[in-house]
């Protein structure tokens, strides 16, 4: 079983991931897109959760590293929005790929974010 730093640090490649094959899809491959964009959401909400309990009360502790956890906060706040809205929109819809799009770009942002912290507190 991964530890938790373990899956601090592969989920978001792991995102990476799904968000391209989501990206890939057409809008006739409706069934595809619930699938990617459910596991997409489900690997989200966990290095998210993951974060908040466990990553961000250690970079509170440290002096050097309190400052990342507010903009780190506001993100996955951002990443929720980004994936709400995701969610209300039609699969079937190249519009989703418009919101995909928004998402990859916050999970890129929780990418950038995640690298350094992970760093300090090890």
């Amino acid at each position: 079983m991964p530890t938790i730093r373990q899956l601090i640090q592969t989920s978001p490649a792991k995102a990476n991931e799904l968000f391209a094959k989501l990206a890939e899809t057409s809008g006739n491959a409706v069934k595809t897109r619930e699938r990617l964009f459910a596991e997409l959401k489900e690997e989200l909400e966990l290095q998210m959760r993951l974060e908040e309990q466990h990553l961000f009360p250690a970079l509170r502790k440290r002096k050097e590293t309190k400052d990342l956890v507010p903009d780190a906060l506001n993100d996955n706040k951002e990443t929720r929005k980004a994936l709400s809205a995701l969610e209300r929109t039609p699969k079937e819809s190249e519009d989703a790929m418009g919101s995909g799009e928004r998402t990859g770009t916050i999970v890129a942002g929780q990418n950038r974010r995640g690298a350094p912290c992970q760093s300090r507190t090890t």
